[in-house]
């Protein structure tokens, strides 16, 4: 008898635990499986919440929130992010969620306020594979809405997409052969022209500029905020002021020893972007003098055989 009360009793268990347990698998998503990305209002910090999410949902989302545009490269797009954090730094966050195989470009815009001191936005982020900026095949999300083509934006960089054999694809439908570095940088050169590739290098310059003058205003601020909370400590304040501008004045430091991390780190990347873009400009230079030197011999043949 006790033998059936007990089997009774475990029936009702499993009874209401599978009555429990459906609903949060309702519509076949589990809890598990709902990423987040949220943008503070200020557009300043970003908490993210993603579990073997695709890049390109990754993409939309964070676009959408920011209010920014995102390129994203279609060699990556099948890649999966596993991140997980609260109110970071939108760049630095960007970054985390990237990891070290994925690199990511960010483009700002200035303007000045009512008192004349000058804001910086966020405009646009690129993300791309590792070192492989110019052969990016780009697909742009603007404010999660996806293009239907890739397109370049301001100051982003476009592979044109040739034939199979010109993009290293092998007959018969089998996986194309990884590209050189040397490769990549001919299939950029190859889709612009010099002019077009000049332009591109002087909005990354300009962009450079905003960027260190962005850095400096950060650290400036962080350590006016320093300096104001040691006049405060040097005010003989009450025994829990003390220990609360204490506590505020650490965790100031701490956020500009951080800034100043992320700052570098920032101008590190974008100053590598624009190494590859003059390493392009450089190679076309090069290609002309060797074409040039060509004709220059062909011409000084025919002048000899003319003479003759």
């Amino acid at each position: 008898m006790n033998f059936y009360k007990r089997l009774s009793d475990s029936m009702k268990f499993v009874f209401v635990f599978l009555a429990i347990s459906i609903p949060m698998t309702a519509h076949g998503l589990s809890p598990s499986t709902v990423h987040s990305i949220k943008v503070d209002p200020s557009g300043k910090s970003i908490s993210v919440n993603l579990m073997n999410a695709d890049i390109s949902d990754v993409a939309q989302m964070l676009s959408k929130e920011a209010g920014i545009k995102v390129l994203l490269d279609q060699s990556i797009a099948d890649q999966k992010i596993t991140s997980k954090f609260e109110d970071v730094p939108i760049e630095s966050g960007v970054k985390r969620i990237l990891g070290s195989q994925i690199s990511s470009a960010f483009i700002f815009s200035k303007e000045k306020g009512p008192s004349g001191e000058e804001t910086f936005h966020l405009d646009m982020v690129r993300i791309f594979k590792s070192g492989d900026m110019l052969g990016a095949n780009f697909r742009e999300f603007d404010k999660g809405t996806a293009s239907e083509t890739g397109k370049a934006g301001k100051s982003a960089s476009v592979s044109a997409q040739g034939s199979d054999s010109e993009a290293g694809a092998e007959p018969g439908n089998r996986p194309a052969k990884p590209q050189s570095r040397r490769d990549r940088l001919q299939q950029y050169i190859s889709a612009r022209s010099k002019g077009a590739i000049a332009h591109e290098i002087n909005l990354a310059r300009k962009n450079l500029d905003i960027i260190r003058k962005r850095n400096r205003a950060q650290v400036d601020r962080a350590k006016r905020n320093i300096a104001s909370l040691r006049m405060k400590l040097s005010q003989n304040p009450s025994p829990d002021a003390r220990a609360a501008l204490v506590k505020e004045l650490s965790k100031a430091e701490q956020d500009l020893s951080r800034i100043k991390t992320a700052n570098t780190r920032l101008l590190m990347d974008e100053e590598r972007n624009l190494r590859e873009m003059n390493e392009g400009i450089s190679e076309i230079d090069s290609r002309e003098r060797f074409i040039q030197r060509q004709r220059d011999a062909v011409r000084q043949r025919r002048a000899k055989e003319n003479e003759k």
